[in-house]
Formats: C-alpha cells, structure tokens, sequence
C-alpha cells in the first residue's frame, strides 16, 4: 500500500492510483482514510467517473446518503446513464426511505441493461414497501433465477420488507454495494410473507 501512497505523492493527478488506494482501504474498512484519498483523487482528476463512483460507494458504506447522491450525480455528470452511477444513486434514495424515485432510477437501468441483476433485486426491495408485493416478489424471483448466487441477498431483502424495516434507520439489507449480516427466515414465516424458491442444490445459499 505503500507505493500506492507513493506513487501519488510523485504524481499528483494519477487517478489510477488514487481509485486502487481507496480501494484497498475501503476493503480494508478503513472508510474515512479511504473517503480522503478519494476526495483528493475527485478533485485532481475530476473527469474520471471511476473515482466519483468509488467515493459514492465508500459514502454508501458509511451510511452518508446525502455524500453519495453528490459522488454518483458527478459521475453521471461525466457519463450520462452510467449504469453504476444510476444503482448508486438509487440505493442511496432507498436508505432515505425514498422508494419510488429510488425505483425510478433501477428501472431506468433495466430498460438498458435487462440482465442486470443489482438493480433488478433493489427495484424489487423497492416495489415491496411501496406495496407492489407481487411485482416485488417477481423481480427478486427473477434475479435469483438468472443469478443463484443472489438467493441469499434476495432473500433478506425479502425479509427486511416483511417486517417493515424502511427509511435510512434500516437502509436495505443488500444493495450494490455491500450487505448486512444474514437473518433467520422465522419472522417471515410467521407474517405468511410468500417466500423465494429453494436455492439450486449446486449453488446453495450466500
């Protein structure tokens, strides 16, 4: 990590090196190390929509909604519709408890980009507390189904709906960029919630 600290400090504007830096760190849960880096590389290579969408993510981690719409909306800015960009931006709508706009964002992705399974399942999460139960329970349905893997994210955010958890006090359990700790199904049960297939036997659950 050295080097990379390094290498910024001889060359100032190397956005690459700026984006690997915040990377590391933000992997390394070292967030308000990794917001500065990044903030410093916005400002040295402002046209580099890859540093505002790093930033955006590492705002989104550390719950700072208002700071990631700014980081997403910089990259848009530089590449209108970027798909990221748009998912970013939404899921920092869903931690405000903003659905319908946040729902607006992922089905302007999906109109593009149908295989998209981020914003298919958060468009879902959204549809559910806005009250479209079954269009909800489809999209997540779907993303599992083309993406197995996703059964488990899917399946808590399921879960969070159906016991009303909303607004940016329970922001949702996954989004395009990071997840909470796994649930149990019981509560879902015992609302009568419907529930996702079983996870296929060679994939299993997250």
């Amino acid at each position: 990590m050295a080097w990379l600290y390094r290498a910024i400090e001889r060359h100032p504007v190397c956005a690459r090196a700026f984006q690997e830096l915040g990377n590391l760190l933000r992997a390394m849960r070292r967030y308000v190390e990794a917001e500065s880096v990044l903030k410093r590389g916005v400002e040295a290579a402002p046209t580099v929509p890859e540093l505002s969408l790093a930033l955006g993510g590492v705002c989104l981690d550390c719950a700072d909604s208002g700071g990631a719409k700014i980081a997403f909306a910089r990259a848009l800015s530089i590449v209108p519709g970027h798909a990221d960009a748009l998912v970013g931006f939404g899921v920092a709508l869903q931690y405000e408890g903003d659905f319908a706009r946040a729902a607006e964002r992922f089905r302007r992705v999906l109109a593009h980009d149908p295989g998209h399974h981020r914003a298919r399942m958060n468009l879902g999460y959204c549809l559910i507390e806005l009250g479209q139960l079954d269009d909800g329970i489809a999209c997540l349905r779907a993303a599992v189904q083309a993406a197995p893997h996703n059964y488990g994210s899917a399946l808590r955010m399921l879960i969070s709906a159906g016991r009303g958890d909303s607004g940016s006090s329970a922001a949702p359990p996954q989004s395009a960029w990071g997840s909470t700790e796994s649930r149990s199904r019981a509560p879902l049960r015992a609302r009568g919630r419907p529930s996702l297939p079983a996870p296929p036997a060679a994939e299993g659950r997250e």
